[in-house]
């Protein structure tokens, strides 16, 4: 991402600040998809309301731990720590899990404060969470 991409820190606090019912029909009105697409089920909730809406650039990644992968081991996650780094703050982590249903939790103590020293200032997941009470 270059700069010219870039939102300067108060326009990206104006969109933190715009509710997702807006942005949903400012995304119809534009007709950026069709109105049948781009919505969210019962399923999704955010676990700490208390801490305000969050706005930032998304670091993506995909994940699958229902079956470990043999050499998971012996990989490192250096890279996309890096990767993470790379992007411009504020940082959100989207992770897709690939398994379906989702299994073996990637965000826990562990995985959350890691993101939170990278910058990460929320985390967007299907997949499954724990440790939820602490922080």
């Amino acid at each position: 991402m270059n700069n010219a991409e870039r939102l300067d820190p108060e326009n990206l606090e104006r969109l933190r600040n715009i509710s997702t019912p807006t942005i949903a029909n400012a995304i119809e009105r534009l007709k950026i998809r069709r109105n049948d697409e781009g919505y969210t089920d019962a399923t999704i909730r955010c676990f700490f309301p208390e801490l305000g809406p969050i706005a930032g650039y998304a670091c993506t990644a995909v994940i699958r731990s229902r079956e470990p992968y043999p050499q998971a081991k012996y990989r490192s996650r250096r890279p996309y720590w890096e990767y993470i780094l790379q992007s411009p703050a504020p940082r959100v982590a989207v992770v897709q899990d690939l398994d379906q249903p989702p299994a073996g939790a990637f965000f826990g103590e562990v995985n959350s404060n890691i993101h939170r020293r990278l910058g990460c200032v929320g985390v967007i997941t299907d997949g499954t969470v724990r440790d939820l009470g602490l922080r």
